[in-house]
C-alpha cells in the first residue's frame, strides 16, 4: 500500500474514532429508554455538519483528504444508520407504528432540511468572509 492510500486510511480512521466518541458522549446524556433521542440528535447534527462540509471543501485544495477526515470518518462515525433502523425495528415490534413512523419521516425530512441549511450556512459564511476580505 503506497504512503497516500495510508494518509487516507488513517485520515478516515481517525475521523472515524473523534465521530464515533462524540457519538458516544451524546448518548450518555440519555437514559437507555430514550437512546433514539441521542439516535436523532447525532444524525440531524451530522446532515447539518455534511451539507456545510459539503459547500465548504469542494473547492479547496487537498479537499478529498479533508473530505476523507471530516466527511467520510468524523459524520461517518458520528451518525449511525443502523441504530436508526433497529431503533424503527423496535419501535413497531412493541407496536408504536404511529411513533415509528414519525420517527422515520422526521428523520428524512428533517436530515435533508438541515442538510441544505449546512450548504447554506457554508455559503453564507463564505460571502461574508469574501466581502470582509475584500474591505
Amino acid at each position: 500500500m503506497s504512503y497516500l492510500k495510508k494518509n487516507k486510511w488513517i485520515s478516515v480512521g481517525v475521523g472515524g474514532f473523534l465521530g464515533a466518541g462524540s457519538r458516544y458522549a451524546i448518548y450518555m446524556g440519555f437514559p437507555d429508554a430514550l437512546s433514539l433521542y441521542g439516535t436523532f440528535l447525532c444524525n440531524m447534527l451530522g446532515c447539518l455538519i455534511i451539507g456545510f462540509l459539503f459547500d465548504t471543501l469542494k473547492n479547496k485544495p487537498f479537499h478529498r483528504e479533508l473530505w476523507l477526515l471530516f466527511g467520510t470518518g468524523f459524520c461517518g462515525g458520528f451518525t449511525t444508520m443502523s441504530a436508526f433502523a433497529s431503533e424503527i425495528v423496535h419501535l413497531g415490534s412493541n407496536n408504536l407504528y404511529l411513533l415509528a413512523a414519525c420517527y422515520l419521516l422526521g428523520t428524512w425530512v428533517f436530515g435533508i432540511v438541515l442538510t441544505i441549511i449546512g450548504v447554506k450556512a457554508s455559503q453564507f459564511l463564505s460571502q461574508r468572509l469574501e466581502r470582509r476580505s475584500e474591505n
